[in-house]
């Protein structure tokens, strides 16, 4: 009687097959998971954007004004907001106001200019002057569907599939 002890080849296949489809299981979740937090952090950082602007406007009587005009009238303005080329947010840097500029996680380098991305998944913040001021909105794509379905934001030129934004 011939009594190996071992695994044949066929046995060990099968298990470093079914070990590496858990692991790809494992990673795909993982980025899901990221692409949330990341989402989070985006939500997050809009709050703490509005309480900046919000104390800013207690103070000036108007929200901060972008220097830069990608498109709208005078009294409407919108601008993406990451620097370094688009930073037009150094009126709410002071610590007065907001300690540090938050910027998308994903795009943390700044400088994309989302007026020229025909994707509609920009991942930059864009800022909505509006009424002279008196009102704001900002908008940014998620990567995951928003809890609740979004239209475009009124008055600003910003849209995607999973479009987030907040208006004061």
């Amino acid at each position: 009687m011939n009594n190996k002890k071992g695994f044949t080849l066929i046995e060990l296949l099968v298990v470093i097959a079914i070990i590496g489809v858990l692991a790809s299981i494992v990673l795909v979740s993982l980025q899901k998971a990221r692409s949330k937090a990341r989402d989070a952090e985006r939500v997050s950082n809009f709050s703490s954007i509005r309480q900046a602007s919000n104390l800013y406007y207690s103070e000036k009587d108007m929200y901060p004004k972008p220097p830069i005009t990608y498109c709208g009238v005078l009294s409407d303005i919108w601008s993406d907001w990451n620097p370094p080329t688009h930073n037009c947010w150094k009126t709410l840097v002071p610590a007065t106001f907001i300690v540090a500029t938050p910027i998308d996680p994903i795009n943390d380098a700044g400088g994309v200019n989302c007026s020229t991305d025909t994707t509609g998944v920009c991942h930059t913040y864009h800022y909505c002057w509006l009424n002279g001021g008196k009102n704001f909105t900002l908008a940014v794509n998620l990567e995951n569907p928003p809890v609740r379905n979004y239209t475009a934001p009124p008055g600003c030129a910003t849209a995607g599939p999973n479009l987030y934004w907040i208006a004061d």
